[in-house]
């Protein structure tokens, strides 16, 4: 689960400049994993099943091979298929029932205005009707769910700048197994209103995990793109077996 935001200390416009949500991070991500040449700390974290969408259609496609969340592919074009990206979503989806959450799409809104980040969350229904019918969608991107070790829907938000790294953390108030609450008002946290959820304690190991990571991620584009990364915004969840996923 990520929600990024950019600022470049460059002249020029780069791919990963700008508020809200910014898809060409998992372009990066991949190309690092696929050379073999990024960090420790990048190569471990996990990233799962992303579907970046531009002028409403799926433009690329991120994927774990064989369940390796460590690992990460990728389609493009017309190697896109929703039926297959439904497929995938729904082979390890550990949703069982009607509202169980499967995926989440996250938008930028008002971009030319005051840039936001808008989140749908998706059961198994909903999912097969966005990817296969629905008619308008913004551009974004559609993430496979991915549970948190807690009953709680729980993200931990890390704001990178060169002279510091502050890593919070904010658990919805609801039990995701909670049906008498909406998708939205038991599993949001950073992208909603604060009412539905607190900031709660983050163990000093997880935060020294989650500054390595973005030490190392701010490093790798440095060496690769040639690019001084002044500020970013990223969200991160830690499964049961103490995986780190973007």
């Amino acid at each position: 689960v990520s929600v990024l935001y950019w600022i470049m200390d460059a002249s020029a416009a780069h791919l990963l400049e700008g508020d809200g949500v910014v898809t060409n991070l998992f372009y990066f991500l991949w190309k690092q994993k696929a050379s073999g040449g990024s960090h420790r700390a990048v190569a471990d974290l996990c990233v799962p099943s992303t579907v970046v969408l531009e002028h409403n259609f799926p433009k690329a496609w991120y994927y774990n091979v064989e369940g390796d969340a460590h690992d990460l592919e990728r389609k493009l074009g017309r190697d896109v298929d929703t039926h297959l990206i439904l497929k995938d979503f729904r082979d390890s989806a550990v949703a069982s029932a009607p509202g169980d959450i499967v995926a989440a799409y996250y938008a930028t809104v008002d971009a030319d205005r005051d840039p936001g980040t808008r989140v749908e969350f998706l059961d198994d229904e909903q999912l097969q009707e966005f990817l296969l019918r629905r008619t308008r969608r913004p551009d974004g991107f559609l993430q496979k769910w991915v549970n948190c070790s807690s009953k709680y829907n729980t993200v931990i938000q890390a704001v990178w700048s060169p002279h510091m790294c502050v890593v919070r953390k904010r658990q919805n108030r609801f039990a995701m197994r909670d049906k008498r609450q909406s998708m939205f008002d038991r599993a949001v946290t950073y992208e909603g209103p604060t009412h539905l959820s607190d900031e709660v304690f983050v163990a000093p190991h997880v935060q020294h995990q989650i500054e390595e990571i973005c030490n190392s991620l701010v490093h790798c584009l440095f060496v690769t793109q040639r690019v001084a990364i002044q500020r970013v915004v990223l969200h991160f969840k830690v499964d049961s077996a103490s995986n780190i996923w973007l």
